[in-house]
């Protein structure tokens, strides 16, 4: 067997054909990955986008398919020339003269195809190593690892084609193997491509949503770690986890309702059969981030209970709770949290131009590493140029609330906040808040000196010229954050957190609307308002080595018993 094992080695790596397949495909690996960087940087211009993350989740995308489909090409090549090369060249007559057992052969073929599948996946992984090193996206440690997990997951899906060659090869000519062991499997692994791409198109919809419905509990006095910390959460809230909390709404029903929708698919039930599954599990053992859209979304109840208020109070978070009695008398107690409103921190904390569209430059870049960047320096901006002024306003003993130390009632807390808004130190904060995050590049003469003397009704009344539209609409979602976070502070401060005898209805109604416009929102932490909302793999990458180890001994298994009873050819 040892003889025939390495004549069969000899016979493969002795032809230069044997090696086209597997670098031509390599070589196709480092033209997908130029064409995607000449596309988005040499043709789009674009600098910046060409360095996300982004462009990683593109190109590894991409892979999945082309690398399964590439195995079973460069395995179908392979196994063709060591199920069939020694029958043509004379061995058969050899064999005859020196008897050997079918078993051997087969034994020696299926080990001399494992060596040889080795050599094949490690060219067309060297290919792709090099497209990685054309994308400044990826560090050095995600371009070896990523191209590591690359050659594993092509390694695997070529030893099963190997295996199902095994069998094949018993009842179809040299000449019909190619098909029968790469066609025909790429053909079915295209169809399940089509049949996950649905449900993967309305998961990155959800990817795209979920992260501006984040619910982030404001803290009151945070210190610089904690700053910096928040910072990175409301930046990237998908950093490092692949599970965060998140409010339960969308226009026309709830998110987790959304999620259970697409959940609903046919690809669910099949994937299971799917190569890419196989692959993918290897793939991204490590970036794994890059495949999130092709993961399995879920969403799970969020517990939240007196204790966890309490301990929110004591962490100094900025929450409430109402308590009301229902139709029947039973008592109605709901949580509430201030929350930071993602989409609007960097429109509030960014220092912008008089002519730019509020929302614009976000929508642009929303889900970019940029926006990321731009939303971590905002919220740095106003937890230290606007939350910790309104923290030394409201504990100065001459603020207008700090005489008014009574029970807070709907009334008095509504007259509460009035006085609040009404107050001209509050004014001078959020103006001068306004005129340092505005410029008027085209309009010289509106100076930062000149617009910081504007009393409040001079300001108001810049509402009707159009020159001054995008200030009024900073200024007034400064206003309005600033209102809810010392609003929250007020009921924490005079009724320690814990508002009775009012109707949730309408304080959700009161809360809700002046949420809407405002980089701070009032988040309801109980009645499913939020879920935790994740996504996993769909098959473990131990699952998935017990599943292919099992399947390709069971077809290599079938194929022994084959071949050994059937008439050498």
């Amino acid at each position: 067997m040892r003889i025939f094992f390495q004549l069969q080695l000899k016979i493969f790596y002795r032809q230069i054909s044997s090696y086209v397949a597997a670098v031509v495909i390599g070589f196709l690996n480092i033209c997908m990955a130029l064409a995607l960087y000449i596309s988005i940087k040499v043709v789009g211009g674009n600098n910046e986008l060409i360095k996300t993350p982004e462009i990683n989740r593109i190109f590894r995308g991409f892979m999945i398919f082309f690398a399964v489909a590439s195995s079973f090409v460069i395995s179908a090549f392979a196994m063709q020339t060591l199920f069939y090369k020694y029958k043509s060249e004379g061995i058969y007559y050899v064999m005859h003269s020196k008897p050997i057992k079918r078993s051997k052969i087969y034994i020696a073929t299926i080990l001399a195809g494992l060596i040889v599948l080795t050599s094949q996946t490690a060219i067309i992984s060297v290919g792709y190593f090099i497209g990685t090193m054309i994308l400044p996206s990826m560090t050095w440690k995600a371009k070896i690892l990523s191209s590591l997990t690359f050659y594993l997951g092509c390694w695997l899906i070529a030893v099963f084609s190997l295996a199902l060659g095994s069998i094949v090869n018993n009842y179809i000519q040299s000449k019909s193997y190619q098909f029968a062991a790469a066609w025909v499997p790429i053909i079915i692994t295209l169809l399940f491509s089509f049949i996950a791409t649905p449900p993967a198109t309305k998961a990155n919809v959800l990817h795209t949503i979920a992260p501006n419905q984040l619910v982030t509990p404001v803290k009151e006095k945070p210190n610089e770690d904690e700053i910096n910390q928040l910072a990175k959460r409301i930046s990237d809230p998908r950093n490092n986890t692949f599970e965060y909390s998140i409010e339960n709404k969308l226009d026309e029903e709830t998110f987790s309702e959304s999620v259970n929708e697409s959940n609903r698919n046919l690809y669910r039930g099949v994937y299971w059969a799917d190569p890419n599954t196989y692959f993918s599990s290897m793939f991204f053992l490590t970036g794994r981030e890059d495949n999130r859209t092709n993961e399995f979304m879920y969403t799970k109840k969020y517990n939240y209970t007196e204790q966890n208020f309490q301990t929110a109070l004591k962490n100094k978070h900025l929450v409430f709770k109402t308590i009301d009695t229902d139709v029947n008398g039973n008592k109605v107690v709901n949580y509430y949290t201030l929350s930071y409103n993602r989409p609007l921190i960097n429109e509030l904390g960014s220092i912008k131009s008089n002519e730019r569209s509020l929302l614009g430059n976000y929508l642009k870049n929303a889900g970019t590493l940029k926006i990321r960047e731009q939303i971590r320096k905002a919220y740095i901006d106003i937890e230290k140029n606007l939350l910790s002024k309104l923290n030394s306003l409201y504990d100065d003993p001459n603020f207008v609330i700090s005489k008014n130390i009574t029970t807070l009632t709907p009334l008095t807390l509504l007259s509460n906040l009035a006085k609040i808004a009404a107050d001209s130190k509050l004014f001078e904060i959020i103006r001068d808040f306004t005129v340092d995050h505005t410029t008027f590049p085209n309009d010289p003469q509106y100076d930062k000196e000149t617009l910081k003397k504007l009393t409040k009704s001079e300001l108001e009344s810049l509402s009707t010229n159009p020159t001054f539209s995008n200030f009024i609409l900073k200024y007034n979602l400064a206003k309005q954050s600033a209102l809810l976070y010392l609003l929250v502070k007020l009921i924490q401060d005079k009724a320690n957190g814990t508002l009775n005898n009012f109707n949730y209805k309408t304080i959700d109604k009161y809360l809700s609307r002046n949420s809407s416009l405002s980089a701070l929102k009032i988040v309801q932490l109980n009645n499913n308002k939020v879920i935790n909302f994740g996504t996993r793999e769909p098959l473990k990458w131990y699952y998935a080595l017990l599943i292919w180890a099992f399947t390709c001994t069971a077809l290599i298994t079938v194929g022994a018993i084959i071949f050994k009873k059937g008439n050498l050819q």
